[in-house]
């Protein structure tokens, strides 16, 4: 019969291992651990066997000796957190395996800044070569706890977030958690720690920020109210600035008030409404491309429908770029990403789409289609508005030279608005909605 194997977490430091455990170690055949645990355990007359990079030849060493042998493995921390336990269960087998659990860093880490764990998102970067965007691991989650190894440090991880706008963090780093050296650093600001040098061993956690709403807010945004004319007396609300929410609810054609925004440069609320139905958001995990984002409005609603998707805002205005992050701040979403750049160039690093709205593009808009196309997935949807005439049939001709279909939508939509003994319609600028899907 077989001997299980025991896997005992040493939790922060040795100090953490159960005296149960202890006595577990000392009737061991074979101890099995990294180097410096060995050195805790010296005394011990069990041969012993160090755990370096090759895993496959440790568990083959284990399932040689297992059948008369008693087997111990120390793993840092808890040994199915990210660690070495998870392996050799798989290799050996769960039948085959007792496993003893205890404090991960991760957890000690929360546990120091009294934050609750179960709602947080953990991410080993040790060893990972490589991935496309540190974006993509933290998009759409509020709390996160990354492992970090010698070269994804934290002063890196920190650099990369600000690179890719990734900015709305809290920033904490825990160095050396469980030793007397230990420390542990907070940054308001995520640039604060980009570059810097920290101990090894150490954990991040990413905290989402939350943007309460100013006191006072609505009777500022009361004061901007004014009459639009002597002559009609009409009232109107000043649309570049934001109304508070009582809520952070998002639904289609939200009022242009809701956005910040600059000098009602904004897919107006009706229009947004049908650019949403013509995206054809079918999937929670689209990857969604706003190109000539403005204020965000379109990718702020986007977000309602693909809550497990990536969301990217790509705009060159500075003030523009100012305007979606408080937008985002506002509506506290968590996967959209502004990305600063002037069309085309700025979406070749982007993951490829699966949806493509194209709110403005100027004299490059069929040069911004030709890439955007490009990278579009099969089956995938472009949207374009347009409001000029000289853009709609070379768009049409465009979109069906790179084996799309084209459809053409005129929307004009008029609003009311108060008179003093009632109200009267006001006619909106006509908008041109073009809609591909590449086959």
């Amino acid at each position: 019969m077989t001997i299980p194997v025991e896997i005992i977490g040493t939790g922060l430091s040795i100090d953490d291992i159960t005296e149960n455990q202890k006595q577990i170690i000392n009737r061991a055949d074979l101890l099995v651990a990294g180097s410096r645990y060995l050195d805790y355990f010296k005394n011990n007359s069990a041969d012993r066997l160090a755990i370096k990079k090759d895993i496959d030849f440790i568990a083959e060493e284990i399932k040689s000796r297992m059948e008369k042998e008693k087997i111990v493995v120390l793993a840092s921390g808890d040994p199915l957190f990210f660690g070495i336990g998870s392996t050799l269960v798989k290799k050996i087998g769960k039948e085959n395996i007792i496993i003893h659990p205890n404090v991960s860093s991760v957890i000690a880490a929360f546990a120091r800044i009294k934050e609750p764990w179960h709602d947080a998102c953990f991410i080993s970067l040790h060893g990972k070569k490589k991935f496309n965007s540190i974006n993509e691991l933290v998009s759409g989650k509020n709390k996160i706890a990354i492992l970090t190894d010698h070269n994804k440090t934290p002063g890196w991880i920190a650099e990369r977030l600000v690179r890719e706008n990734c900015v709305d963090f809290e920033f904490y780093v825990f160095e050396l958690l469980g030793k007397k050296q230990e420390k542990i650093s907070h940054f308001h600001e995520v640039e604060q720690a980009a570059g810097l040098n920290f101990k090894s061993p150490n954990v991040i956690i990413l905290k989402r920020k939350i943007f309460p709403e100013i006191p006072g807010e609505i009777a500022e945004n009361k004061a901007e109210i004014k009459k639009e004319s002597e002559t009609d007396d009409e009232i109107q609300i000043n649309p570049s600035i934001a109304l508070p929410l009582k809520n952070h609810g998002i639904y289609p054609g939200m009022p242009d008030n809701f956005f910040s925004h600059e000098k009602g440069l904004i897919t107006k609320a009706e229009v947004r409404a049908v650019v949403l139905s013509k995206l054809r958001l079918i999937s929670d995990s689209h990857v969604f491309w706003d190109l000539g984002a403005g204020s965000g409005s379109v990718s702020i609603e986007v977000s309602k429908f693909i809550p497990e998707g990536l969301v990217y805002a790509v705009e060159k205005n500075t003030g523009r770029i100012c305007d979606i992050k408080r937008n985002i701040e506002k509506f506290k979403v968590s996967n959209v990403s502004t990305i600063h750049a002037d069309l085309p160039q700025g979406i070749e690093d982007l993951p490829d789409p699966d949806r493509i709205f194209i709110g403005g593009g100027g004299r490059k808009l069929l040069k911004i289609m030709d890439r955007a196309i490009e990278k579009l997935s099969v089956n995938g949807m472009i949207v374009i508005n347009m409001v000029l005439l000289q853009n709609i049939e070379p768009c049409l001709t465009f979109l069906k030279q790179k084996g799309c279909t084209a459809d053409l939508v005129q929307l004009q939509v008029s609003c009311s608005r108060p008179m003093p003994f009632g109200h009267r319609l006001k006619a909106l600028n006509p908008v041109w909605i073009i809609s591909g899907e590449k086959h």
